[in-house]
């Protein structure tokens, strides 16, 4: 429990938090968070990138709070949680962001760190739904949290956004100060999934309570996050909804610490998600691993202070062929092109590969692919990035004769984040990612731990059940482009 009920003598004596500082964040001296008696906030606005039921379409209504209890040395918003940057805005000014956040059309108020503010969050909320104004809370949280604190503030937390960052307190004690983390992380997310139940979609496939675990995989602690895994098997039954990410970027102090100054390998992201696949944890989602992504998308220290829209590319695939002309070459073009598109952004290219052509008739046998895979970030509605890929062919030379035909270039979509689509000409995941080597062979060489929804396993486990015929083969220097 707080020590009293009202703001102002919570504030003279705080214990909102595990460390229980009891400071007097009115007069002073402050306590581990630095936070002071007047509600702070960084920036606020519409987030599109959070997991799919929370951003929705119209965004997550998300406020970053100054301050945080925690002190990781990775944190990616650490100009404002460790650095105190952010305005104090008050109950009023706090209330005036919720009803502007809930004018905009967001699905929830999202509140980033709320934990050194849940008063004055509580006096703004009550005050905003007292005019009629209402949305879902998500409460989202480091898990730092006091289970008293949270049952005393239930109100400002309909759905947990709750991370589970570290199992044993030698970590949890190198990179955030908190050897006791473990312990109440995982009392309060035992807590939330038992007092908020599991994630709950309405119709329109937006969250309208329960309960998310963010499983962020660390470098060189990949263990950490397995055991966490285990524990949330045990503790909280398969139906808990997971998101497994793999956006670690060297941040902070971070920058300075051997071991922590990397970003995470292949073969520790593939550790966790395929532990999450053997726990039978498949409620939720898995970042794409992002080694190759350029990590700095995530960081919040690039973001600017003040009112914004919080944007996220979604990570989008296409595999790219050619049998007529420099097939290399229009490859090369097809590809320029796509990156040159306002909101898009190339991540990664396999190798180009040479193949033989499936299911052509005799006069087109001869006509040999070269094949390659892609992937971008695209900051563009999913339609677009569609039409925007037929402009690319049709630019190239692309004359829609025939599906045989050979053709200078072929762009086709095989995953968009993760939209589901069966339509005439789109369908997402591409079904071909199983059963054509040609698409699946270069994939598994740029995102071999891909998951994508319901094709059941991974890029490289896809590969593996292919068969070797018909022939891909690396295009090497010297062949005939």
């Amino acid at each position: 429990m707080t020590c009293a009920g009202d703001i102002d003598a919570t504030m003279r004596c705080c214990t909102l938090c595990p460390r229980r500082c009891r400071a007097d964040r009115v007069s002073g001296p402050l306590g581990v968070c630095r936070a002071g008696s007047v509600v702070k906030v960084f920036r606020w606005g519409p987030h599109f990138g959070e997991e799919p039921p929370i951003s929705g379409s119209r965004g997550s209504g998300t406020v970053f709070f100054s301050h945080c209890p925690l002190g990781c040395i990775y944190c990616q918003n650490h100009p404002w949680t460790a650095g105190g940057l952010g305005d104090e805005v008050g109950v009023a000014g706090l209330a005036g962001i919720l009803r502007d956040l809930a004018a905009k059309g967001c699905h929830n108020w999202n509140l980033v760190t709320p934990e050194p503010w849940m008063p004055q969050i509580r006096e703004a909320v009550a005050e905003v739904r007292g005019s009629g104004v209402s949305l879902p809370v998500v409460c989202n949280t480091s898990a730092y949290a006091n289970v008293e604190t949270m049952s005393e503030y239930r109100e400002l937390c309909d759905i947990a956004l709750v991370d589970l960052r570290y199992s044993g307190a030698a970590c949890a004690a190198e990179a955030s100060h908190a050897p006791d983390y473990p312990v109440f992380a995982r009392r309060f997310v035992r807590w939330c999934r038992d007092t908020l139940g599991p994630l709950r979609i309405g119709p329109d496939g937006i969250a309208t309570g329960g309960t998310v675990v963010r499983i962020l995989v660390l470098p060189g602690h990949a263990e950490e996050a397995v055991e966490s895994l285990r524990y949330l098997r045990n503790a909280c039954g398969r139906d808990i909804t997971v998101s497994i990410m793999s956006q670690y970027t060297p941040a902070h102090a971070a920058l300075s610490r051997p071991g922590w100054d990397r970003t995470i390998t292949e073969e520790e992201f593939a550790r966790v998600t395929d532990e999450a696949a053997r726990l039978g944890l498949d409620e939720g989602w898995t970042q794409p691993w992002a080694s190759a992504v350029g990590n700095d998308v995530f960081l919040g220290a690039n973001m600017q202070p003040g009112e914004g829209t919080v944007a996220a590319g979604v990570e989008a695939g296409v595999s790219l062929g050619s049998n007529l002309g420099n097939r290399a070459e229009n490859i090369r073009k097809a590809l320029d092109a796509l990156a040159a598109t306002p909101g898009v952004r190339l991540v990664a290219v396999s190798d180009f590969y040479e193949t033989e052509p499936v299911d052509v008739p005799p006069e087109f046998a001869d006509a040999r692919f070269v094949n390659a895979a892609a992937v971008f970030s695209v900051s563009i509605p999913l339609e677009e990035w569609s039409r925007r890929c037929h402009e690319v062919e049709d630019a190239l030379g692309r004359v829609r004769t025939g599906y045989h035909h050979p053709r200078p270039i072929d762009v086709d979509l095989l995953w968009f984040g993760e939209e589901t689509r069966d339509e005439p000409h789109l369908h997402l995941p591409h079904p071909q990612i199983s059963t054509r080597r040609f698409v699946c062979e270069p994939l598994a060489q740029i995102r071999p731990g891909l998951r994508l929804p319901g094709l059941g396993a991974t890029v490289r486990e896809l590969l593996a059940a292919l068969p070797e015929k018909p022939a891909v083969t690396p295009l090497r220097e010297g062949d005939t482009p």
